[in-house]
């Protein structure tokens, strides 16, 4: 008797099999031969590849989403900020900027990819940002600025790691001086125009006398007529009411070099404005000058 088989087989591997079923049957085609008939029904079959990451290998593991092994894992869970940069490292505190970057590296010291998030804080001044991610290169940026001085401290760190930090200072820039300008303004004795002081003959102030300035970029600032100081403050501008004496040295007279020069009519006099970006004298400041004519009223008559 001969007899031909038909077989169906499957080699499975990692492969769980349910609902299997296996029935042969036979039938007579010839005197002394029979031909049998193998059937197999395989309805549900589940195939998991790599079970359990197994086949991964070094700081792989598996990623059910790419299908296969990757890095991302440990990538995420090790990267940490090695090193901040400030350009420029000392900056005016008028607003100018300096740029920040962090490097970033993983576990093995290799540079981050892009997109791994970079956290910024800072003791003393403004963050353009204090979130940004990093480049192809493993670097983020950010940027700094103050209008106050003094030294600043930028921390930077990702979500998983400590900071790293780096240092920026600023410093006071010097004032910028627009104008300086006197008005005494007019009396009813004598008429009086910009930059002149009315006087009586005895050093008393007989018309009132503002002095004002524009300045960018400072803080304080001072008035010196010849004898000193006459002025100290936050304000832009101050007045002389009527009435301020200064005694009969100043201004009938001023002395140049030991030479005592006195004035009859009338005399120059040198006003300085001092401006200063910072609380004391060390500040950066910058100076300028008026010169009043200081014109005296021997005789206070009424005109008319």
């Amino acid at each position: 008797m001969s007899i031909r088989h038909w077989l169906f087989s499957a080699v499975l591997f990692g492969a769980s099999i349910s609902g299997f079923s296996l029935s042969a049957s036979a039938k007579e085609i010839a005197p002394n031969s029979a031909d049998l008939q193998y059937s197999v029904s395989v309805p549900t079959m589940q195939i998991a590849i790599n079970p359990g990451g197994g086949g991964c290998t070094g700081v792989e593991t598996w990623d059910p989403v790419a299908g296969r092994c990757t890095e991302v894992e440990y990538i995420r869970n090790t990267v940490s900020v090695v090193q901040v940069s400030p350009s420029p490292a000392t900056v005016a505190s008028d607003g100018t900027v300096s740029t920040l970057s962090a490097t970033v590296r993983d576990g093995l010291g290799r540079l981050a990819p892009a997109g791994v998030e970079v956290i910024w804080a800072a003791t003393l001044g403004t963050l353009t940002t204090t979130t940004s991610f990093t480049n192809a290169s493993g670097v983020a940026f950010s940027a700094i600025s103050s209008k106050t001085a003094g030294a600043s401290t930028i921390y930077a760190k990702t979500t998983v790691s400590g900071n790293a930090s780096t240092g920026v200072t600023f410093k006071s820039s010097v004032p910028v001086i627009s104008s300086f300008t006197q008005y005494t303004n007019p009396s009813r004795y004598m008429p009086i125009s910009y930059n002149e002081l009315n006087w009586d003959g005895g050093g008393i102030l007989t018309a009132p006398a503002t002095f004002s300035w524009v300045v960018a970029g400072a803080t304080r600032y001072e008035v010196y007529s010849p004898l000193g100081l006459i002025y100290s403050g936050t304000a832009t501008g101050f007045g002389y009411p009527v009435g301020t004496d200064y005694g009969f040295g100043f201004p009938l007279s001023t002395d140049y070099g030991n030479a005592l020069a006195h004035c009859i009519d009338w005399c120059n006099f040198t006003y300085k404005l001092k401006a200063y970006n910072g609380p004391d004298a060390s500040s950066p400041a910058s100076t300028t000058n008026i010169n009043i004519r200081a014109v005296f009223v021997w005789e206070s008559t009424p005109s008319g």
